[in-house]
């Protein structure tokens, strides 16, 4: 093996590129829209460049988290989960189309629904008229979910499910993404041109996070692991010659 580093993955690599790439251009995003006034509704507003990158990066998962699936060797069906999320993300960004195709879509309570987003909006106003803050409701979502992912990973059912999340790297990432879009939600619903940037930037966040969790797929193939673990203890055997290990 040359060089002082063991040579990783192709997968790893690009999974340290994108992951560098995206924290290098969140960061300078981050500092544009700090720095420079001008450019602040191009950054935050509808149409405007976050906004814009945000589906193309969803496009990315979804086809990169097929594609990684249908790769892999002996994949769980559970993997789907990733592209199924991105797809799903992807097309709530988009309004099902609903902003190009003719017509009005499906309503409820006198508002238009085209995408999970529309429909959560819709009922957390109607929480609103009950005199509970909507942003208070997702707060609180989000810290319940905090607290039982913290209880779920106590005692030894505990370690087997942090066990589980650690040989599928990807269902980690999975889920910092759908933690992303509920934080985006709650910038969402606190208004206000900075919460408008950080919504987008959030949700752009998330969908870098899912092409991450599709990169993760193809190193989760746990029929691979378990021979891998079963093999060992012949791999160790200093009978067995060297180039048998190989």
């Amino acid at each position: 093996m040359r060089g002082r580093h063991p040579r990783l993955p192709p997968f790893a690599e690009v999974e340290r590129v994108w992951l560098v790439a995206g924290a290098g251009f969140g960061a300078g995003l981050v500092a544009a829209y700090a720095a420079t006034p001008a450019l602040r509704p191009w950054l935050r507003e509808e149409g405007g460049l976050t906004e814009a990158l945000t589906p193309a990066v969803l496009a990315l998962a979804v086809l990169l988290g097929v594609w990684s699936v249908r790769t892999s060797l002996r994949p769980e069906r559970i993997t789907w989960l990733v592209p199924g999320f991105a797809l799903l993300a992807l097309l709530d960004e988009v309004r099902y189309g609903a902003d190009v195709l003719p017509g009005r879509g499906p309503t409820v309570a006198g508002e238009e629904i085209a995408g999970i987003t529309d429909l959560v909006d819709v009922v957390l106003t109607k929480i609103g008229t009950w005199g509970v803050p909507p942003a208070a409701v997702v707060a609180a979502v989000i810290a319940l979910a905090a607290g039982a992912a913290v209880a779920g990973s106590l005692g030894s059912a505990g370690r087997e499910r942090i066990g589980w999340v650690a040989a599928r790297p990807w269902a980690a990432r999975l889920a910092a993404a759908a933690a992303l879009l509920a934080v985006a939600t709650l910038f969402d619903l606190l208004g206000g041109p900075h919460a408008r940037f950080a919504e987008e930037a959030a949700e752009l966040g998330a969908a870098f996070t899912a092409v991450l969790a599709a990169l993760a797929v193809p190193r989760s193939s746990m029929p691979l692991q378990r021979w891998r673990v079963r093999l060992q203890p012949w791999l160790d055997d200093p009978a067995v010659p060297a180039a048998g290990r190989r």
